[in-house]
């Protein structure tokens, strides 16, 4: 274990080392630094985002979230809000891009994908799942913003995509 060996722990935000210190009071010896950290994105220029709408069924503009499926990310409450907010004449589509499983938490897709269905939401929010990172690189470029729901670990490569490419984004 890092506290048995006094392993050095790096952290990519203070929040997360505040957690650290709350969860293991006793690993007050181990060497502890916080490394922000940035993106650097591959050239996906080649990348015609009309292919991939059409690909995609992107009809309208769009807001992209681009998280694993993880109970922790808080894809439902996006959904709800997002249901809220088509109510009151918010015209975008959702589009989600990230693996659909969560091994934590198997029954969290059929959750997400029952409320889709309830709510009438198929065509407005769409789960692309797992992509490749130009083709995600090319959704983020071309949203109207980016979405980060999750309710631990805010500030992740979704937020420094979102500084690099200058998108506006929901946290």
């Amino acid at each position: 274990s890092y506290i048995q060996n006094k392993c050095p722990i790096v952290f990519s935000s203070y929040d997360s080392l505040n957690d650290w210190k709350r969860f293991y009071p006793e690993a007050v010896d181990i060497k502890t630094f916080v490394l922000h950290f940035s993106v650097t994105h591959p050239d996906f220029s080649h990348i015609e985002i009309s292919i991939l709408k059409k690909r995609f069924g992107i009809s309208r503009d769009y807001m992209l979230c681009a998280n694993q499926f993880w109970k922790h990310k808080n894809h439902l409450f996006l959904f709800k809000a997002y249901h809220i907010a088509k109510q009151k004449g918010f015209n975008k589509q959702l589009v989600c891009t990230g693996n659909l499983t969560d091994y934590r938490n198997p029954e969290y897709i059929k959750d997400i994908r029952n409320f889709i269905t309830d709510y009438h939401l198929e065509k407005d929010i769409l789960l692309l799942g797992f992509i490749g990172r130009e083709e995600q690189l090319c959704l983020m470029k071309h949203s109207y913003a980016l979405v980060q729901p999750s309710l631990f670990e805010g500030w992740s490569t979704v937020v420094e995509d979102a500084k690099c490419l200058n998108k506006f984004i929901f946290l």
